[in-house]
């Protein structure tokens, strides 16, 4: 099964150019170019997976495309068997990679629905960021295959801040996906990954920055879950006890969000976050169990979780692929 419609993905073209091209702050953001770094990120990420876990000698070559693809399928039919059909046909799967995929499922199942990743990623990369200090500190705080810790970077580079001067850290939980994810880093250096609950203030201490440019906080459940099933408010917390500067922070994902509560009468109320996230987080104490996040704002509209992308994913990825893919929201 194809993930891309024909002419869209770019094999001669390498992870490496895509990330300088859309770091050039001279250029628009091409959407083309987004989707496939994307596509060409979940495959290193695969890649690292497997030398994890097998010799590189075991390998079969493969185009890049259709590895994702089966992965995908496998993914959605049976996560145990999400590697099998990039390994050469007569092989076992190895229980070196069986319990490896149990533990980064969930990672791997976040960032392979492609469409909701590359518009969160446009969403990171296309943001104004002040220029205040020579140095750029972003945070992503628990937020799966830390791809978003490539947008922080690109974003930073076209807010003009040079690449010695970015310092991105992502802070992970889980030991096994953070061993993997410094063995991405390692080869591509755009950031730190280091083990810790982003729910505990002295986590937070540990990345101490003098100035916050950008923090991602992409742990919004389906709009239907409340918002405490997941640790998006428990991460302010913790970063409010810990540097007290919270409001100071530059820039944020998501940056606007929409969220809806009843009131004493029983009447659903639908409410904005942007700038008086004191109130929210006053709701969020007595309406914890009510309160679902509905809409994000995301590339400066209005938009419900469930139909981020919807109006382009046609453009670029087969249906077959989409009908196929498990969703992020």
């Amino acid at each position: 099964m194809k993930i891309l419609q024909p002419h869209i993905f770019q094999e001669w073209v390498s992870l490496e150019t895509h990330i300088n091209n859309l770091s050039n702050s001279e250029r628009e953001v091409s959407v083309l170019e987004l989707v496939n770094l994307v596509v060409k990120f979940s495959t290193h990420y695969i890649l690292s997976w497997i030398w994890e876990s097998i010799p590189e000698r075991k390998l079969k070559e493969v185009h890049v495309e259709n590895m994702i693809s089966e992965a995908t399928l496998c993914l959605v039919f049976n996560f145990k068997r999400i590697l099998t059909s990039i390994l050469y046909s007569d092989m076992r799967l190895v229980k070196e990679i069986d319990d490896l995929s149990k533990e980064v499922w969930y990672q791997l199942k976040m960032l392979l629905d492609l469409p909701k990743t590359v518009a969160v990623m446009h969403e990171i990369i296309s943001q104004k960021i002040p220029n205040y200090s020579d140095t750029y500190n972003g945070l992503d705080l628990w937020t799966g295959s830390w791809i978003l810790l490539l947008g922080q970077y690109i974003q930073a580079r076209r807010n003009w801040f040079k690449e010695n001067k970015i310092k991105n850290i992502g802070i992970e939980y889980h030991q096994p996906a953070v061993s993997l994810w410094n063995t991405i880093s390692e080869k591509l250096g755009f950031w730190e990954i280091i083990w810790g609950d982003t729910r505990d203030v002295k986590t937070i201490h540990r990345t101490w920055f003098q100035h916050i440019n950008y923090i991602s906080n992409e742990n919004l459940p389906y709009p239907k879950v409340a918002l405490f099933t997941e640790p998006f408010v428990e991460n302010l917390q913790s970063l409010i006890k810990a540097w007290f500067i919270f409001w100071e922070i530059e820039g944020f994902f998501p940056q606007v969000l929409y969220y809806s509560r009843q009131n004493s009468g029983g009447k659903k109320l639908n409410l904005k976050i942007q700038s008086s996230w004191d109130n929210f987080l006053d709701d969020f104490e007595e309406f914890e169990k009510q309160i679902k996040i509905s809409s994000i704002q995301i590339w400066w509209t209005k938009t419900q979780l469930s139909e981020i992308w919807t109006n382009l994913e046609s453009q670029f990825f087969h249906k077959a692929f989409l009908s196929f893919v498990a969703k992020r929201w």
